[in-house]
């Protein structure tokens, strides 16, 4: 059984190897490099589901409300702590090598919050395959948080490295 594995993974990646070296592409083409992004979501078996609105706030200030600019303010501003303070379920990092999510598979129970948080020396974006959610640039050091408003399988992706993506399961 493990050879027959090993014999289907060899085949493969013998396929690729040679798909990759034949056709008239260059190498960094950018034809190359784009892909299908509607069609990712249904090949990779995401689920659909309704996002809710979400903030990306630095991960070392708060959010503030008070009274509009130019008028005084006469109450205490309500404060929430910052998101990487905030309590999560889980908190996947963002790195720039392999892994670029880790850890590549969380499991939340539903109602619970997943915090991203960029490890790296970049700004990286996180993005639902089915358009559950988009974080927009992260900067390094800071975190975005998503909420899941269904239960199931959301398969993400940083929409500017489609190579680098991870599962969400939502129980």
């Amino acid at each position: 059984m493990i050879a027959r594995f090993v014999r289907l993974v060899l085949a493969l990646a013998f396929v690729a190897a040679v798909a990759a070296c034949g056709g008239s592409d260059k190498v960094g083409d950018q034809g190359v490099l784009n892909f299908d992004q509607q069609g990712q979501g249904q090949r990779l078996g995401a689920t659909t589901t309704t996002a809710p609105s979400t903030t990306l706030i630095p991960g070392d200030q708060t959010a503030t409300t008070g009274a509009p600019i130019g008028q005084e303010q006469t109450t205490v501003p309500s404060t929430t702590a910052p998101p990487a303070q905030q309590e999560v379920s889980e908190e996947i990092s963002m790195t720039d090598n392999s892994p670029w999510f880790a850890p590549k598979v969380v499991t939340v129970a539903f109602g619970g919050n997943v915090r991203f948080r960029n490890n790296g020396t970049k700004a990286y974006e996180v993005r639902g395959d089915a358009g559950e959610f988009l974080s927009g640039p992260i900067a390094p050091g800071d975190v975005y948080i998503w909420t899941p408003t269904a239960v199931g399988d959301v398969n993400y992706h940083d929409p500017n490295r489609p190579f680098a993506g991870g599962e969400i399961q939502v129980v």
